[in-house]
């Protein structure tokens, strides 16, 4: 639902304990495509996936903002935590840029959103700085939670040479970093291929795109 949040000027004086950082992302499993199914898919696309994702409650906000010396930058902002009275945010968008403050428009990675559970109010908490609350406009949403260890597995369609086929697999850890390597399959041995316990059976292949049925998923 859309906040349209008028507040005071008022600048409360911030205390020193840092933001609650208690906020779990839901992780969700994911699987495509059915086992059983037929699909075609074209170079460059996955033929399977296959992972864990985490989905993390966020504000987002359309346009860039102002909420005393503070920058508040368009974007989605994850939820960090949460105490009796109100909801954290985090100072970072999921792509990586920080709300910034001063004159100077510096990163301030200390700092988050604090936003009232009852009243909705907004405010910009930094511990070692004084607490401006302002007009926001923000939207609620679910997005991937950056850095939260979810995990993902592909093998990617790389096209027909003669009858040989190439496959990317590519695999990202808890991390956040990936692990790929390259698989070329002889058609002339079988139709069906295989990879870290997947199981494909090709129906008919082209440079250009590749018609299949999942045997069995990774």
């Amino acid at each position: 639902m859309k906040k349209n949040l008028l507040m005071a000027t008022t600048v409360l004086l911030a205390g020193c304990a840092a933001a609650p950082h208690n906020y779990q992302p839901v992780k969700q499993p994911f699987s495509f495509p059915a086992v059983g199914s037929v699909e075609t898919v074209q170079v460059g696309q996955a033929m399977l996936k296959q992972g864990v994702a985490a989905k993390s409650e966020a504000i987002h906000l359309d346009s860039e903002q102002v909420a005393g010396r503070y920058t508040l930058l368009a974007g989605s902002y994850p939820k960090i935590g949460e105490d009796d009275q109100n909801d954290y945010y985090s100072a970072m968008t999921v792509d990586g840029r920080y709300i910034t403050f001063g004159m100077f428009d510096l990163a301030a990675p200390t700092a988050s959103f604090r936003i009232d559970k009852q009243t909705g109010k907004v405010c910009i908490y930094r511990p070692e700085d004084t607490v401006p609350c302002g007009k926001v406009n923000y939207t609620k949403e679910v997005v991937n939670a950056p850095n939260s260890g979810g995990v993902e597995q592909s093998l990617i369609y790389e096209g027909k040479a003669n009858n040989h086929l190439k496959m990317t697999y590519r695999e990202i850890g808890k991390s956040g970093r990936s692990l790929v390597s390259n698989a070329i399959y002889d058609l002339s041995d079988s139709k069906v291929i295989g990879y870290k316990g997947a199981e494909i059976e090709v129906i008919e292949a082209t440079n250009t795109s590749i018609k299949y049925r999942l045997i069995s998923q990774f």
